[in-house]
């Protein structure tokens, strides 16, 4: 799922989210990539990736005494969202670059305006350069209490 993230190729998918109001109860939540934004820096001669995602989400889940129209539990919810996708991607993205040394989600392309000319960046060596790198994950996320669910 992570590496769909990063390539934006899903078109929804469901994540069981801890419910802001309490964090033992989880929340299920349709989420839909919107856009992501992918930058590269060489810094200190490693790489400096930086991730952006936009996500828009629907809740899935009702529980009873949920205000899910309330605006100030749906900023919650967003922000719960956000730093879960925030901590999943982040740990994804390390275990390729630290544990498998492999660039699977392609950030090398993303990498070549850092360099002047391809021989240069053969120099750089981006395949053994990529398990030195450093990620910052930015996630944006916005949750819609969906038109199914009604307040009595």
């Amino acid at each position: 799922m992570c590496f769909s993230l990063i390539k934006n190729d899903l078109n929804s998918f469901l994540l069981s989210i801890p419910s802001p109001e309490d964090s033992s109860k989880k929340i299920d939540i349709i989420v839909f990539p919107k856009s992501h934004s992918i930058t590269v820096k060489i810094i200190n001669n490693s790489p400096y990736i930086e991730y952006k995602g936009e996500f828009m989400a629907r809740i899935h889940s009702v529980n009873n005494n949920s205000k899910y129209l309330n605006s100030d539990v749906l900023d919650e919810i967003s922000e719960s969202l956000n730093n879960y996708l925030t901590n999943i991607l982040t740990e994804y993205l390390y275990k390729t670059s630290i544990d498998y040394k492999s660039d699977i989600n392609g950030f090398g392309k993303y990498s070549l305006t850092n360099f002047l000319t391809i021989p240069e960046f053969e120099k750089y060596d981006w395949k053994n350069s990529y398990k030195d790198s450093v990620f910052n994950v930015k996630v944006e996320s916005l949750v819609d209490s969906s038109i199914l669910i009604t307040e009595t």
